[in-house]
């Protein structure tokens, strides 16, 4: 127990509900444009000759295609999102908490002014990271995006086992770091380590 909780326990008699802490920053832009495919002109096919097309009236322009694009398109394929927050979670949630993939749900369920603090995608490219993922990074992320993700979890900041994933614009190179305490622990991020910590965190819940 923290100093400053035992304080709070022994003098102030403030019993602490017991739980575990989420703290959470993002800082997120992903462009989903889709890849323009080349359309292959059909061969014309040999046939009877057609009739010409009717002249144009006079003072008439030809019929050009309407550049005008879709005022939601570019929303839609744009998912751009900063936050940075912390939740309490009571002892019944900190109990399904026992995998990477269940703290990743976990924060892709928060929003914050009815946004998602995490996408879809942005989820499945921390899981790819870890080696979780069922895409291939290149197909997830673009040079030009942003994907900075940071989520400590346990009883204190202090005391916590977290994940730094780092991607800026105009690079290729993507990052995941695995966390201690808030300090970013040199080496390749060890999926097994990370799990056997949010499984003792959860057991340290129920005394076990």
């Amino acid at each position: 127990m923290k100093v400053k909780n035992l304080i709070n326990s022994i003098l102030l008699g403030e019993e602490d509900e017991k739980g575990l802490k989420l703290y959470y920053k993002t800082d997120i832009f992903i462009q989903d444009f889709p890849e323009e495919e080349e359309e292959e002109e059909p061969e014309a096919p040999v046939t009877a000759q057609e009739p010409a097309p009717a002249a144009q009236p006079a003072g008439l322009p030809p019929d050009i295609e309407s550049t005008e694009e879709s005022g939601n398109l570019l929303a839609e394929d744009i998912y751009k999102v900063k936050t940075e927050g912390e939740e309490v979670l009571p002892k019944e949630e900190a109990d399904n908490i026992q995998t990477l993939e269940d703290l990743v749900d976990y924060v892709s369920d928060l929003k914050e002014n009815g946004k998602p603090v995490m996408s879809e995608v942005a989820k499945e490219i921390v899981l790819t990271l870890a080696g979780l993922g069922q895409d291939a990074l290149d197909d997830l992320v673009n040079e030009g995006d942003k994907v900075i993700v940071d989520i400590d979890y346990g009883t204190d900041i202090e005391d916590s086992i977290g994940l730094r994933v780092n991607k800026v614009p105009g690079s290729n190179s993507i990052s995941i770091s695995m966390k201690k305490n808030s300090k970013i622990i040199p080496g390749n991020f060890d999926l097994a380590s990370f799990n056997r910590q949010l499984v003792f965190f959860r057991n340290s819940l129920f005394g076990a």
